[in-house]
């Protein structure tokens, strides 16, 4: 493994902020599944010009639909609180560090 990867995955605030930026960017409504005209799953957004986030598309539709509800947990309030939490341990380190 990696120095990187044991720290975190490279999450330093720099990367933390953009990753912030990037979650600002999107809709905070919660993501949903919906069939596509395929019948794969898709995730959806209900927003003005935001219908379509991501479509999982494999052989097997139970695994289009466990892949859509993955993607679909993930959405910006999830990320947001996430990143939150990061953000709070990673103060409450630096404090147990400084003694």
């Amino acid at each position: 493994m990696s120095s990187e990867n044991s720290r975190g995955a490279g999450l330093t605030p720099e990367r933390l902020n953009e990753l912030r930026e990037i979650n600002r960017s999107v809709p905070e409504e919660p993501w949903k599944v919906w069939p596509s005209l395929h019948g794969d799953p898709k995730v959806q957004v209900d927003k003005p010009g935001w219908h379509f986030v991501a479509e999982a598309s494999k052989d097997t539709p139970e695994y289009g639909r466990i892949m859509a509800e993955r993607i679909a947990a993930f959405d910006p309030p999830t990320v947001a609180a996430l990143l939150d939490l990061i953000d709070r341990q990673a103060e409450a380190l630096r404090a147990v560090r400084r003694g």
